[in-house]
């Protein structure tokens, strides 16, 4: 079972990092600019994901005069 693990904690860091990079680089839409990639959890089949973000802001952009 541990192998399983491995593999399985390998793939999620993957996905991670292939979804990050295709925010960052291939995707153009100004929305999904400050989003941040925080997890990746994978079923033990690995027939799904379950992908955790966050949407990173600023304090001087949410302030209203």
């Amino acid at each position: 079972m541990a192998n399983e693990y491995s593999v399985t904690n390998r793939l999620e860091k993957k996905i991670q990092r292939i979804i990050s990079h295709n925010l960052i680089h291939n995707i153009k839409d100004n929305r999904l600019k400050n989003i941040s990639i925080d997890d990746i959890k994978l079923t033990k089949d690995l027939s799904s994901a379950k992908v955790f973000c966050s949407v990173l802001t600023s304090d001087l952009s949410e302030k209203k005069p």
